[in-house]
């Protein structure tokens, strides 16, 4: 190998100091580790939520919400026009079960693609968040934005 350490020729006595590394071990986790990068960028990719921050400066042309989903510690509350409709919780749980079946019942009536403008408190659970953006999904209003209270 070029560049290798080796003893004096003139001394006896002394073994040599050439190293010799193994190559092939670390190439195998290098390519394990790489394979598993490559896996797991699809999958942060695939769950990838379709958000949109309310936060920042004001965007123009941007169209009113067509429906107001406020969640609160005592349950969810949904706005769309004249209709307020009150969604409490179920055994200490927002029910994003119900929540989708209005949601998809309120998809029918509005035109267009509407928007849905979520509102959560400070003392609500993220998961409960994320059911809000699912159950809009569902619903067919993939237009959705969180907005702090």
């Amino acid at each position: 190998m070029g560049g290798a350490i080796t003893a004096e020729p003139g001394r006896t006595g002394r073994k040599p100091v050439d190293a010799v590394l193994n190559l092939v071990p670390f190439i195998d986790l290098l390519s394990s580790l790489i394979a598993f990068l490559l896996m797991t960028a699809v999958w942060a990719q695939l769950s990838a939520l379709a958000a949109s921050s309310a936060g920042g400066a004001a965007v123009p042309d941007v169209p009113a919400p067509g429906v107001t989903v406020y969640a609160g510690s005592a349950g969810f509350t949904v706005h769309a026009g004249d209709l307020r409709r009150e969604i409490p919780k179920v055994d200490g749980v927002h029910d994003v079960k119900t929540l989708s079946e209005v949601l998809s019942g309120l998809r029918h009536t509005l035109e267009g693609e509407p928007t849905v403008q979520v509102m959560p408190d400070d003392d609500v659970s993220y998961e409960s968040v994320v059911g809000v953006l699912d159950a809009s999904n569902a619903a067919g209003m993939p237009n959705v934005t969180v907005v702090g209270r």
